[in-house]
């Protein structure tokens, strides 16, 4: 779809825009590859990084087709340009960890036209913003909420019993443990006695 001039384009695709500025698009952008890049082959980065620089006028939106984006990235980012499917790929990797979201439109006749490819903000603590967790996440979060809080995997209602020193056992322990260096002082004591009176007991050889 061909508008007039820039500024239709973007009183037409603002609304889909989730970013202030062109710099707080680009930084959203560095902070999810910071984290995401090593997700890419050098080949799907090449086509992220070919995608983002159609999202300068709506900022963080962009409808080019998928063939001038594949031809720009021929033409100036890799002589050899890389195939559709790993456009594809790469798509569904950015979706899948929420920076992006891709709206598909169709000509009046039935026909595909050019998408609409809608960056989302990431924040700083690497949390996909507009991506509402699944309801299989969603159900194993509360579960693991109820453990630590002590309610039990279903539900019931206990209460983890504060922790109380046990002085009774603590002061018996130490008094056993007394004891038995006591005892064992004696068990010596007794047994060298023995062996000196064994001694002296003796008798002697006649010469």
């Amino acid at each position: 779809m061909r508008h007039k001039n820039t500024t239709e384009y973007i009183q037409l695709y603002k609304p889909f825009s989730n970013f202030n500025s062109l710099e707080e698009f680009n930084n959203h952008i560095e902070q999810f590859l910071a984290v995401h890049k090593s997700d890419f082959t050098q080949s799907e980065f090449i086509a992220f990084r070919r995608l983002t620089k159609y999202c300068a006028k709506a900022y963080g939106v962009a409808t080019a087709s998928i063939g001038t984006i594949l031809r720009a990235i021929e033409k100036m980012d890799c002589a050899g340009g890389i195939s559709k499917s790993t456009f594809h790929r790469m798509r569904r990797k950015a979706i899948k960890n929420g920076i992006l979201k891709v709206i598909e439109r169709k000509q009046r006749g039935g026909n595909n036209s050019t998408n609409i490819w809608i960056f989302q903000q990431y924040d700083e603590k690497n949390v996909k913003i507009g991506t509402p967790a699944s309801p299989e996440k969603k159900s194993k979060c509360e579960t693991e909420a109820r453990a630590i809080k002590g309610e039990g995997i279903k539900g019931q209602n206990k209460q983890l019993a504060p922790y109380k020193a046990n002085n009774h056992i603590k002061t018996t322990n130490i008094n056993k443990r007394k004891a038995n260096r006591s005892s064992n002082s004696i068990s010596k004591k007794l047994r060298k006695s023995q062996k000196q009176n064994q001694m002296f007991q003796k008798p002697c050889a006649l010469s």
